[in-house]
């Protein structure tokens, strides 16, 4: 028959609407385990969506869900005429009235009470689908007020459906009724035996709780042995010293082991007495008991150790030992043998103030932890044997290192004058080839200009010569000339390099006029080889006053671009500066011959130029590259190239940012260089003793109309000073016979404080030019003079 059932119940199919995961499950497998099929749904929404598409023979819901509760979910279902046929069990806790009225009003068929048993559950679903036929045939409802919990309340349900829920409810209630009347029964059984199985339980906790007790003190007890025995371990492997060791067990046998005294006797080997080492706690007054007495002298004897869990009653104990151990409220101890090479060396005695206090357990524990401390003391006695005898043997070795190293020292001595003469001769071997090589070189650089100007000079005594001739061959003369002056100045920079006479000079620097000048020397140039010349900026408005060297950075644009138009045969060359966070960058970018990778490096170093074939086609010192380096990082920048062969060449060089808040310093220095005044009929001294240089000089200022005096040592310049007071500015040569230019300077100051006087010297050393102008000079002009400064000076001062 139940596989008949099982057999039909496969047709039926069961919407179960339950929003836990655990209890859909559960319900769902009951249902499967029955052969019916059953779809789940976890709210009332999902659960309307299953049912529109594939109506269930019964749907089984819980009430209290999200979305849409179990009693709006069934309202919906009996208020429409397709589905309203379909049986609806709610699930419910049945713990109010209200549940039954609620359920009556949206039209349940059933109640199911949680928790419930699966035949309970199955004869439910049973009865409600033998019953499904007799819904069908009843259509009438029947309208019934009542008066229910202080309200009205007026319900609509048909006469089967209001009789099943409560045929259902009463079910429930007696159901509930037996489980209750069974538990009852159950308690009133358990409460006859429950005062007997109190006392019993009772007497066994009291008698656990002794033995409890009991333990727990044990353990306590052990714990402390146990700690003690730790940390005397830890010392040991950490201490090598016997007094840091005895000392420090003491005091874990205070701290740890919780004991009231603690103290260990050694004995002197030459008095042959027992003598405190190490005491902690309540020892001073033990100690002075005498270690001697018998208690230590008993365990010194035998080697074992000695117990006396009650000093009071212990009749081995007596006199002086016994009657301060009490007054120190100490009532047992134990005395363990510290043993050291088979011999007995001391005793470790620690005190409690409890009888009884040692066990057996607890001794051997003890009596474990004196062996580990007599191991330590044969460790720390062998250890310093050991390193006494290492000591010798260190000593007699360090005698005969020291005899080695003499021996050593000796061949290394040899070995390093032997290595340095031969360095020595390697240097001096590639200096006298770099010697050589530069002399070579600097003879062809020198006698090429001078060549030219000899040369074209001798031509110029021909009568017959042109007035255009004249001004080539005088043009000639002038840039051989300044080539010739510019090997000397790189020759004398590396000197003062060197020497380390130079210094960086900071002033006012306008970046860009000073790129705007060098751009405007250098465009003819340019423009005669046809190469495309161009200058860009990095800065405007005041960010472009910055304070620096100019003179240095001046010099080193000049030598990059210098280079740059020498190896530079087309294309275009471009030159100027960029800000990059505290730095200024610049850079000279041309399309010339290029460098080799293997010469990157090497054009930094001094002279290197002359080893390159470079040197043949193109001229020059090599000194340049080198100069440019050594000044760009004296003022704490730093210089590299990247570059391509027969592509180009960019330099790039760095300097300190340093801006200055306003224009007002540069206009001001500038206003006074170019200050033109009327200096017509003013008079001016000229001083040196070179006379083409005078008349040179007489020349040069000619245009003005000045009235000139001349003196060719200081002497005569200061007589001739004293006679005309009208002199305005003096051209003072430092370098004189009978006397110079600086003792001249100062007796003309003396005179006339007012009086401007401008030292020009060929000596070009930066400190030449401190030195003038601390001894009383106005300016300097460094020989051979520059036109356009000599006059830039007559004019300021004049």
């Amino acid at each position: 028959m139940k596989n008949k059932k099982n057999s039909e119940n496969k047709f039926v199919t069961i919407l179960v609407v339950e929003d836990s995961p655990t209890q859909s499950e559960q319900l769902k497998y009951i249902l499967e385990q029955h052969s019916y099929k059953v779809k789940v749904a976890k709210d009332g929404k999902k659960a309307l969506m299953l049912i529109a598409e594939n109506k269930p023979s019964l749907v089984i819901s819980d009430i209290v869900m999200p979305e849409m509760n179990g009693y709006e979910l069934c309202e919906v279902i009996k208020s429409d005429e397709s589905t309203t046929n379909i049986p609806v069990i709610l699930l419910t806790s049945l713990s109010s009235s209200e549940d039954v009225l609620e359920g009556i009003a949206c039209g349940a068929d059933n109640f199911l009470t949680k928790p419930y048993d699966e035949d309970y559950l199955l004869s439910h679903i049973e009865q409600i689908l033998a019953n499904t036929k007799v819904y069908k045939s009843e259509k009438v409802r029947v309208g019934v007020e009542i008066l229910f919990g202080g309200k009205k309340r007026f319900i609509t349900a048909s006469q089967q459906q209001m009789l099943t829920l409560l045929i259902s409810t009463y079910e429930a209630a007696v159901n509930k009724n037996s489980e209750l009347l069974r538990i009852q029964n159950e308690l009133k059984s358990l409460n006859e035996h429950l005062e007997e199985l109190v006392t019993e339980r009772t007497t066994e906790l009291s008698e656990e709780i002794i033995i409890r007790k009991q333990t727990e003190e044990r353990v306590i007890k052990l714990n402390r042995i146990y700690a003690l025995l730790s940390n005397i371990n830890q010392t040991i492997v950490r201490v090598h010293d016997t007094k840091q060791l005895l000392n420090d067990a003491c005091q874990i046998a205070i701290k740890e082991g919780k004991f009231q005294s603690a103290w260990i006797g050694i004995i002197n080997n030459e008095t042959k007495k027992i003598e405190t080492t190490a005491s902690a706690g309540l020892t001073n007054d033990l100690v002075k008991a005498s270690p001697d007495q018998s208690p230590i002298l008993n365990v010194i004897k035998t080697g074992k150790y000695f117990i006396s869990n009650n000093i009071n009653t212990d009749n081995n104990i007596f006199g002086n030992w016994k009657q301060n151990s009490l007054s120190l409220g100490l009532k047992s101890f134990a005395m363990l043998p510290l043993i050291v090479l088979e011999k007995v060396v001391g005793g470790f005695c620690i005190c409690s103030n409890e009888v009884n206090f040692f066990d057996n357990q607890e001794i051997s524990l003890l009596d474990e932890m004196a062996t580990d401390i007599s191991f330590a003391l044969e460790y720390i006695q062998k250890d310093a044997e050991r390193k006494q005898v290492e000591k010798q043997l260190k000593q007699k070795t360090e005698e005969i290192e020291t005899q080695n190293e003499e021996y050593k020292q000796i061949n290394e001595e040899y070995k390093q004058i032997n290595e340095e003469l031969y360095k020595s001769k390697i240097k001096a071997e590639e200096s006298d080839k770099l010697k050589s090589a530069f002399l070579a070189n600097m003879s062809h650089e020198i006698r090429t200009p001078m060549n030219g100007i000899v040369g074209f000079a001798d031509l110029l005594n021909n009568p017959s010569l042109s007035d255009k001739k004249k001004r080539e061959f005088t043009a000639i003369i002038i840039e051989r000339s300044n080539q010739l002056l510019n090997i000397v100045s790189d020759i004398l920079d590396i000197s003062k390099i060197e020497a380390g006479l130079v210094t960086v000079k900071n002033e006012c620097v306008a970046i860009n006029n000073l790129i705007n000048e060098l751009w405007t020397f250098y465009s003819n140039q340019a423009k005669l080889k046809n190469i495309h010349f161009d200058k860009k900026f990095g800065l405007d408005g005041l960010q472009k006053y910055i304070s620096a060297d100019k003179t240095k950075i001046t010099q080193i644009l000049n030598n990059l671009l210098n280079n740059a138009l020498k190896f530079t045969c087309h294309g275009h060359i471009v030159f100027g500066y960029e800000l990059k966070g505290e730095m200024l960058e610049f850079y000279i970018e041309d399309t010339g011959i290029g460098i080799p990778d293997e010469y990157k490096e090497k054009i930094f170093e001094r002279f290197r130029q002359v080893e390159h074939e470079l040197t043949k086609n193109y001229g020059g010192t090599g000194l340049g590259l080198s100069i440019s380096k050594e000044l760009i990082e004296m003022m704490g920048g730093k210089i590299w190239i990247k570059s391509e062969l027969g592509v180009g060449t960019k330099v790039f060089f760095t300097i300190p940012y340093v801006p200055l808040n306003s224009e007002t310093e540069f206009i001001h220095e500038s206003a006074k260089s170019i200050t033109d005044k009327n200096i017509e009929g003013k008079s001016i001294l000229i001083v040196d003793d070179d006379e083409i240089n005078l008349l040179y000089l007489k020349e040069l200022i000619s245009e003005f109309r000045l009235k000139i005096f001349e003196a060719t040592n200081g002497i005569e310049a200061v007589e001739k000073f004293k006679n005309n007071r009208e002199i305005s500015l003096v051209l003072m040569d430092l370098k004189m016979p009978i006397m110079n230019g600086i003792e001249a300077t100062k007796l003309i100051k003396s005179m006339n404080s007012t009086t401007k006087i401008v030292a020009q010297t060929a000596y070009a050393m930066y400190s030449e030019k401190e030195m003038a102008i601390k001894e009383g000079c106005d300016d300097y002009i460094s020989k051979p003079l520059n036109k356009q400064k000599l006059i830039d000076l007559v004019k300021k001062y004049l």
